[in-house]
């Protein structure tokens, strides 16, 4: 029997340690970013690597046996550790900090990017910046893919990782400024009968948050364009196709749309705010996670906000918390 823990492979340890978790090599995959086959490949190169299976293949789906089991019982401790000592490593020799991987919605990275950067440069050096939806993002950071996220809602309760709330933002309804003329509408149902309430994609995370609030309140409408990015929806309600529900950082993703939007102030409603959390893996990058929650994100917002309120009429005084 060979014996090669000296010689271990973090990557496919990374890959085992998914696909016990999740139970699924497909789902293994889709953290990693990588295929099924290559999930596949690395499991296999772990099991060449120690000289014994760790899986007992006669179910289906596959179960760990003893050695699998012992292996995944190990395997955080030593995948924390390793990290930490690529983290020093890394940072031996520059004098200008820690690199850091941090993920975020596009909206955020749109409106706070700048900011962010500019903040965290000061303690880090290498800062990439990756952008997706915030399942993804938290999965990415479970999978080590990144270190941080800040994702729009917390991800599902898990061991492994930590959610500090960072703020929240309102959710409001703009309007085409030309074709509103300033006039008063009685209520909400006779905004939309106006205007064809265009939509954020169902799959998309904000498009089902918006979901759940315009039911809470009441709110129907017939379903007819969607759109999965707030460029496209802002530009088609700026050219008078119809009015959306959004929020101030997307209304600034979309800025090149302002002046030709009006808002409208929608019911306050617990299912009314968009929550950002700063989601890390537990025990890791704990310089990193405090850097972040140190930021002035409150002075970041709030410069944000003048600029809107400057250039949209209407713009709520309170849309930060």
């Amino acid at each position: 029997m060979r014996h090669a823990i000296e010689g271990l492979n973090l990557k496919a340890l990374r890959a085992f340690v998914l696909v016990c978790e999740t139970k699924s090599m497909g789902e293994a995959a889709r953290v990693l970013g990588v295929t099924t086959s290559a999930i596949s490949q690395l499991i296999g190169a772990l099991e060449q690597d120690q000289g014994v299976p760790l899986f007992d293949r006669r179910f289906r789906p596959a179960r760990l046996n003893a050695a699998g089991a012992t292996l995944f019982e190990q395997a955080e401790s030593l995948l924390t550790h390793a990290q930490a000592v690529s983290r020093s490593v890394r940072a031996a020799l520059d004098d200008e900090g820690l690199p850091l991987r941090i993920g975020a919605p596009g909206s955020v990275c749109s409106a706070l990017g700048p900011d962010l950067v500019t903040a965290l440069g000061q303690g880090f050096h290498d800062i990439t910046f990756h952008t997706g939806e915030s399942t993804d993002l938290a999965d990415r950071v479970h999978g080590r893919a990144i270190d941080l996220a800040i994702c729009a809602s917390p991800p599902p309760e898990s061991r492994h990782l930590r959610a500090d709330r960072l703020f929240s933002e309102i959710f409001v309804m703009a309007v085409p400024r030309a074709r509103a003329n300033g006039q008063p509408f009685r209520d909400l149902c006779s905004v939309v009968e106006r205007f064809p309430l265009l939509r954020y994609g169902s799959r998309v995370e904000l498009g089902a948050q918006i979901e759940r609030y315009t039911a809470h309140i009441g709110l129907m409408a017939p379903r007819r364009y969607e759109f999965d990015l707030s460029e496209p929806l802002l530009t088609m309600v700026a050219n008078g196709a119809g009015c959306a529900i959004t929020t101030p950082l997307c209304l600034w993703q979309a800025r090149q749309c302002l002046d030709e939007l009006s808002l409208i102030h929608l019911p306050r409603s617990r299912y009314g705010l968009r929550e950002f959390v700063l989601v890390s893996r537990q025990d890791e990058a704990d310089q990193a996670r405090r850097a972040c929650l140190a930021l002035p994100v409150n002075d970041m917002l709030s410069g944000l906000a003048s600029r809107l309120r400057e250039r949209l009429p209407h713009f709520p005084e309170q849309p930060f918390g």
